[in-house]
């Protein structure tokens, strides 16, 4: 299995990429690695169950929580390290 899939790059507004690794049996929920300008991995962050990234705002991140009936939730956290 490919480390990440091509899909699940994200750029971010401060220049860093998220990138979500593939998911797997024994962790179908993986982190995203975040990783700077430089290439430098400077960061892992867990979205939760059932939780994807979708964009960010100013000092926010966007997300889409799909409950057990699939109906999905846009939710807006907090962007970790701020």
């Amino acid at each position: 299995m490919p480390p990440f899939l091509t899909e699940s790059l994200l750029r971010a507004p401060d220049g860093r990429l998220w990138i979500r690794r593939t998911p797997t049996a024994a962790q179908p929920n993986p982190p995203y690695d975040v990783v700077d300008r430089r290439g430098v991995l400077v960061g892992r962050v867990s979205s939760g169950k059932d939780v994807d990234i979708v964009g960010f705002g100013r000092g926010v991140v966007y997300t889409v929580l799909t409950d057990d009936d699939g109906i999905q939730h846009v939710q807006r956290r907090p962007l970790p390290g701020n």
